[in-house]
């Protein structure tokens, strides 16, 4: 799905508060539910409007009417701006993935290990710490069949390639966090994407039991991208993929290092508690769904 600036909408210019088009002007597009002072709203005016053959200058700044800040919009370290001073305009939604679209537990995992494990319970997540294996597996560097393998012979499991898989993604819990409307509805208006420091066995897991993955546009993985979260290559990639500068991008994860890490590489982020509070801080913004 590829982006496309925002046109000035026809419902914003003097003159036409009541909706009525005028030639020359774009229709309004989604992106344009979200309003910015009266400086920006001209600035936009005199970039985006097409004026008819013989007309030698934009529309006049002084037309616009008064162009109220979205409801609830507040000043903060975490507002984005454009060069021009004016609030920007997000084209681009980015999620985390565990423990903002889907929730986790590691001990849910530890516990269906037992069985299989000849070490008492407690011993599994330093055991599996000390192999040193699962960082390298999220940034791709080894092949989840390996994986397998090595982390089997370092827990003593005695089982296949598939139980492995299964005992490896018994993590995730069956309720998502956020409603499946939400984001539906947000794809509609922008480009989605799923940013998250996974691996080869989980991703795959999870995409075919959470169908509300289905509402992203893209997916940028540290397995595949060769970065983890809060490397900056990984923020890098991603604000290429979401086809828009970062400043139009906003993102949120759980993790607060993850957050500020994307802020230093110019994102509009925030920590994510629960789906009422990311709703407040997207209706802020003046995102609509």
């Amino acid at each position: 799905m590829s982006i496309t600036p925002p046109r000035f909408s026809a419902r914003s210019a003097g003159g036409l508060a009541a909706g009525v088009g005028a030639p020359g002007l774009a229709p309004q597009r989604a992106h344009d539910t979200q309003r910015a002072s009266p400086a920006c709203a001209a600035a936009r005016v005199a970039h985006q409007v097409r004026l008819p053959p013989g007309l030698a200058s934009p529309v006049a700044p002084a037309v616009l009417p008064p162009v109220l800040e979205p409801r609830g919009w507040r000043r903060s370290a975490r507002t984005t701006y454009t060069e021009r001073g004016c609030l920007a305009l997000i084209k681009t939604v980015i999620f985390d993935l565990g423990n903002v679209i889907v929730p986790f537990d590691l001990a849910r995992g530890y516990a269906a290990l037992g069985p299989y494990c000849p070490y008492p319970l407690e011993e599994i997540p330093q055991r599996m710490a000390a192999s040193g294996l699962v960082p390298p597996f999220e940034v791709g560097q080894i092949p989840p069949q390996e994986f397998a393998a090595r982390l089997s012979a370092a827990l003593g499991l005695e089982v296949d390639y598939e139980r492995f898989r299964e005992l490896w993604s018994s993590i995730f819990l069956p309720e998502t966090l956020v409603p499946a409307r939400l984001l539906e509805g947000l794809r509609r208006r922008y480009r989605m994407l799923l940013l998250s420091n996974t691996d080869a066995i989980h991703f795959p897991w999870v995409r075919e039991r959470y169908p509300l993955l289905g509402h992203f546009d893209d997916y940028v993985l540290s397995y595949q991208v060769g970065a983890a979260k809060p490397d900056a290559r990984i923020y890098q990639v991603a604000v290429e993929r979401a086809a828009c500068r970062a400043g139009e991008c906003f993102f949120t994860d759980d993790i607060p290092p993850n957050v500020e890490a994307a802020r230093q590489a110019g994102l509009d982020a925030v920590r994510f508690e629960n789906a009422a509070q990311l709703e407040r801080e997207l209706k802020a913004r003046g995102l609509e769904w």
